[in-house]
């Protein structure tokens, strides 16, 4: 069974936000089994079951007001090293959304939060579920929405760049609260969670520009980088990504280097480190779940070859032949026959 988890990191924040709402953010945090244990938070993770508890705890000490939308707005994202400075010195309202989807490395998260896209007219910053299904997924989007949309506010002088506020779920009871919060159209039933900006506001000078500290930023991040993914990390992380995928046998570089929020380039670099292909560690994560699926079920194997991702059963067991000298067919049936002792 997977057990869903954030990053630790957004417990500071959230309990410096709460105290100045003048709620009691230690008790919250001792009946959810949260210890907050600053060292190293940056490596540390809580349960999407103790992050559930610690803010119901505190939307009753709220008696039921708007909480997650009230902490967003508090929230401070000096979490881990000079990170809010990082942010607040970019040069462009691109460079800083970038900028957040890149701190994602200092995290040691199971998976991203954050992602930053743009497409036609729009880009967005996108809030990512951490558990499908689990009602924790709309207290992250008002948390993180209301966090990204008063930092992007606090960025851009003017006119705010933000056209909407999207939210996936379509419980019409809580407009009222978002249209009290939020001075932008919030709509409901939408693809993702996400803060919708024009993408012309992207690109202008912001006034806390600060080359100086952004290339300090680049830097601490290229360190980050190197400490977290050792040769041994990455080809973990990336077997581990390539056979979770939905369909493994059609997954590339390019998704598994966004899911690592690195470039395929650099990817590239670090597997060539390791004296390792993609397509190499790819073809052993297929064999894997090929010959598992084959040893220990009857799943017939035109169902195997479309699960792993494959067109068609010619396909995948022309390549099982190629990895392995024998067909798909051939393996099961030799794990099958009877074992005769001498």
């Amino acid at each position: 069974m997977i057990t869903h988890s954030i990053s630790a990191v957004v417990l500071p924040g959230l309990i410096q936000a709460a105290n100045s709402l003048g709620m009691d953010a230690k008790s919250a945090c001792s009946q959810a089994g949260i210890s907050p244990e600053l060292l190293d938070i940056e490596h540390k993770h809580i349960s999407i079951e103790q992050f559930e508890c610690f803010m119901a705890l505190l939307a009753h000490q709220a008696q039921g007001q708007a909480i997650a939308l009230q902490l967003g707005a508090c929230y401070s994202f000096e979490f881990v090293g000079p990170i809010k400075t990082f942010i607040y010195t970019a040069a462009t309202l691109r460079d800083a959304l970038l900028l957040c989807e890149r701190l994602q490395l200092v995290v040691q998260a199971p998976a991203k939060l954050l992602q930053f896209e743009e497409k036609g007219k729009y880009a967005r910053l996108q809030i990512l579920p951490v558990g499908p299904g689990t009602s924790i997924e709309v207290v992250l989007a008002e948390l993180f929405l209301a966090a990204g949309f008063k930092l992007i506010n606090d960025l851009y002088p003017g006119i705010s760049p933000i056209e909407s506020i999207n939210f996936k779920h379509r419980q019409k009871a809580l407009l009222p609260d978002y249209n009290n919060h939020f001075n932008v159209p919030v709509k409901l039933g939408c693809s993702s969670n996400a803060l919708v900006l024009s993408v012309q506001a992207l690109d202008k000078p912001l006034p806390g520009a600060y080359p100086e500290i952004q290339t300090q930023a680049n830097a601490w991040l290229e360190r980050y980088q190197e400490q977290r993914y050792s040769e041994h990390d990455v080809l973990k992380q990336v077997y581990a990504l390539i056979v979770a995928a939905p369909f493994p046998a059609q997954i590339t570089i390019e998704q598994v280097a966004l899911q690592l929020t690195t470039s395929p380039r650099t990817l590239q670099r670090w597997l060539r480190d390791a004296e390792v292909s993609f397509r190499e560690l790819k073809q052993d994560a297929l064999l894997k779940l090929a010959n598992q699926t084959l040893k220990n079920t009857n799943i017939s194997i035109e169902d195997i070859a479309e699960q792993l991702g494959f067109s068609d059963r010619r396909s995948f067991s022309r390549a099982y032949l190629q990895w392995t000298g024998m067909t798909p067919k051939s393996f099961r049936d030799q794990e099958r026959a009877p074992k005769t002792s001498r």
